[in-house]
């Protein structure tokens, strides 16, 4: 009996290993050797090994991955990455990558991709802002393509993405041109992630303001962090105006710049408004979501007198809330000021967008053990709108106060012009009014 219970327990792994195997393809070691040329066919490419069978690599228009399969330098030393897009329908082009040149250490940077050619599922592209020597590496931790509506998933708050990005986790090491050496190494998933920022209030201020907007990150991963110690991250940012002038509003935004963020756990920052009944915030790069939490929702005495007290509260909307439900660290990576000014004729508005932030390397502890690891994360814009609403609580009647002085100081400010305004709003009701009842006043006179 005993005999026949080992016998059925064998048959049935044996049954379950067959049934659980799943065919996988095997980007498996393909050299394509030196003398690439730039503009080679892809194909042509990778038949050069003779490892390589195309049939492998099976067209699946449910598949809208990339995966790269090799890596080759060309006889012009320019580094070149060939990929597998199972999806031939919807011709996806490829955008940029992340990789490390750093051979001691992990050291991410995102780099554009520029498209070569494509046969069927397979597709060539050149890294750009690289080139090899005579011996090269290259830590390849993820490739992205542009995000599609119709086939990927949104954030499902007021965040975009515009570009997702897919595992690769593969070294690949060079000597006079030809691929000498390719391993594995282990990454980090991002899993959820919601991108955005605070304003923090310069105090009360009549005509002009400067605010502080603290850009931050919040995010969850695949792999248990206990504390996360360091963290890079990639971002674009691009200053935007708004100036209205005689009622004609213009906007202007200078270039896009890429930029970097390398934070640790020790580095905290301390902002200091100047304004009317002005206080100070103090809050640190790292945070868990709970101290995050903390440091926006705060509530503050910032005048005390015999008459009446002043306070300022700051806090985080229902919907910031909802966004931070499922994250559990934040990486407040940048600060920029947002100018508000009042001018006689209109207004000036001067602030910083950030966009197309992308973690890229986190190391942290876990189990008293440390990892510092590539990360895999898609490209992310948060909303125009901070996560949190600042107020001034004051009796009402100082508020009254101080609504009668900015009428005051909007007088004196306007008086050279005012007159000016006044008869064209009364033009302006006179014309209106004179179109709206002509029909009235032409049946009268029929009626005549």
């Amino acid at each position: 009996m005993r005999i026949k219970k080992l016998i059925f327990v064998a048959a049935l792994l044996v049954i379950l290993s067959v049934c659980f195997v799943c065919p996988t393809v095997a980007y498996a070691d393909i050299i394509v050797g030196g003398g690439t040329t730039y503009d080679s066919n892809v194909l042509d490419d990778l038949e050069k090994d003779e490892n390589f069978v195309a049939s492998d690599y099976a067209v699946n228009e449910a598949d809208y991955s990339l995966s790269v399969i090799t890596m080759a330098e060309s006889a012009t030393k320019e580094p070149l990455v060939y990929v597998y897009q199972p999806a031939v329908s919807k011709n996806f082009v490829a955008s940029s990558i992340n990789l490390s040149v750093n051979e001691t250490s992990i050291e991410p940077r995102n780099y554009t991709l520029s498209f070569i050619n494509r046969n069927g599922v397979f597709a060539k592209y050149r890294i750009n802002g690289l080139s090899g020597g005579s011996t090269s590496s290259y830590e390849v931790v993820s490739i992205f393509r542009p995000f599609d509506k119709n086939v990927d998933t949104g954030t499902g708050n007021d965040n975009t993405i515009s570009e997702v990005s897919f595992a690769v986790g593969r070294r690949f090491a060079f000597k006079n041109g030809v691929l000498s050496e390719f391993n594995d190494f282990d990454y980090i998933t991002v899993t959820s992630k919601y991108v955005g920022f605070v304003r923090y209030s310069n105090g009360f201020s009549f005509l002009a303001y400067t605010d502080c907007d603290s850009h931050f990150v919040a995010f969850s991963t695949d792999k248990q962090i206990d504390k996360l110690l360091e963290a890079d991250v990639y971002f674009r940012r691009q200053s935007y105006s708004s100036t209205m002038v005689n009622g004609f509003v213009s906007d202007r935004f200078s270039e896009i710049e890429e930029d970097y963020a390398y934070l640790d756990y020790t580095q905290n920052v301390t902002w200091s408004s100047s304004g009317l009944w002005s206080t100070s915030y103090t809050w640190e790069r790292i945070q868990t979501v709970d101290e995050f939490i903390s440091s926006v929702n705060v509530s503050q005495t910032v005048y005390s007198g015999s008459l009446f007290d002043v306070g300022v509260t700051s806090k985080i909307t229902d919907e910031g809330v909802a966004a931070l439900r499922d994250k559990k660290w934040v990486l407040r990576f940048f600060e920029t000021e947002y100018s508000y000014i009042t001018t006689t004729s209109g207004f000036s508005e001067f602030q910083t967008i950030v966009s197309d932030v992308s973690i890229l390397r986190l190391k942290f502890e876990t189990d008293g053990v440390v990892y510092n690891l590539g990360v895999v994360d898609n490209k992310q814009t948060g909303s125009e709108n901070p996560i949190n609403k600042t107020e001034v609580d004051m009796p009402a009647l100082v508020k009254v106060l101080l609504g009668l002085i900015m009428i005051l100081l909007l007088a004196v400010l306007l008086g050279p012009v005012l007159p000016v305004v006044i008869n064209a709003f009364i033009w302006i009701f006179k014309t209106v009014f004179k179109i709206l009842t002509f029909p009235f006043r032409l049946f009268r006179k029929k009626k005549k």
